[in-house]
């Protein structure tokens, strides 16, 4: 069995529907939250891991990681990965192998983050003298045709040849395109080779991480202002760029008007709550709110 996921950025992918990437068929979604020191995605990146995880697929971050600094970075990737396992992007800039890669991993031990894959295309491994990579973890390769289209059909075309391993390393994971139409977007595509909870396994081991709790927040209606109305605004155009646009003002409290409204109106509509007369931002709204990744 082979499985399909993709790796995206939350600002280049902006507004991706991380729920029609469920419906299309996909088991995973791996976003950037930071790279070098800079953990300015991280936001963004683990509302959409939240919200792929409640999709069903399984999420987590990566890092891309630039040459020196380790200690640095791991803390940065672990601020970043909120707790989660990260991926390692491994390319222009990453420095080497030995200099750069292994003190990594080793600085992110050290503090207890886990690195699940390693981003680690054969052609970086060429330039940087095609190291050994025995003892590191599984690896994603990546080979490109010039075939666009549908993930699945555009796999089909794949030799085996491939997958293949190198310099002592296990290649777990394939990226075989950078266009791949998915919920409207062109994006990187990959394959696995197994069922999603073997990969889910192959990330998280035993420790798959728990859903956040649900807070108990009170019930907004159109007219109210309050901060917590400021950081629900925020929230929409962040999170639901393809639909909220919502004129926030400076902060640090918001007005809940027309165009908050609507924004949410159109949220309860695709989750399935109903937005009969009187509306309101209620317990069910909030619920599902915060199953997107909205944190007061």
């Amino acid at each position: 069995m082979t499985i399909f996921g993709i790796d995206v950025h939350p600002i280049f992918q902006a507004g991706l529907d991380i729920e029609q990437v469920a419906k299309e068929g996909f088991s995973w979604v791996a976003v950037k939250a930071s790279q070098g020191t800079s953990t300015r995605w991280a936001a963004g990146a683990n509302a959409w891991v939240e919200r792929a995880e409640n999709a069903g697929m399984v999420g987590f971050c990566y890092h891309y990681l630039e040459a020196g600094n380790v200690d640095a970075q791991a803390q940065a990737a672990k601020t970043a990965a909120a707790g989660r396992p990260v991926m390692v992007d491994v390319e222009k800039g990453s420095g080497t192998v030995q200099d750069d890669l292994r003190p990594f991993l080793g600085a992110c031990a050290a503090i207890g983050q886990p690195v699940c894959l390693i981003y680690l295309p054969q052609w970086y491994w060429s330039q940087v003298g095609s190291p050994w990579l025995g003892g590191l973890p599984p690896l994603v390769a990546s080979h490109y045709g010039s075939a666009t289209g549908y993930a699945s059909s555009i796999y089909t075309s794949v030799p085996s040849s491939w997958w293949a391993s190198y310099g002592g390393g296990t290649v777990a994971v394939l990226q075989f395109t950078d266009k791949a139409s998915v919920a409207g977007l062109k994006v990187d595509a990959n394959a696995y080779r197994g069922t999603i909870d073997e990969f889910r396994a192959q990330l998280f081991g035993s420790n798959i991480p728990a859903p956040a709790p649900i807070v108990e927040l009170p019930t907004l209606h159109e007219g109210d202002v309050s901060e917590l109305v400021y950081l629900l605004a925020v929230f929409m155009n962040r999170t639901f760029s393809s639909y909220s646009h919502i004129d926030t003002g400076p902060g640090p409290t918001c007005r809940l008007g027309p165009q908050t409204r609507a924004a949410l109106e159109e949220f309860q509509r695709r989750v399935g709550i109903s937005t009969a007369a009187p509306f309101a931002c209620g317990p069910k709204t909030w619920n599902q709110l915060q199953r997107f990744g909205f944190r007061p």
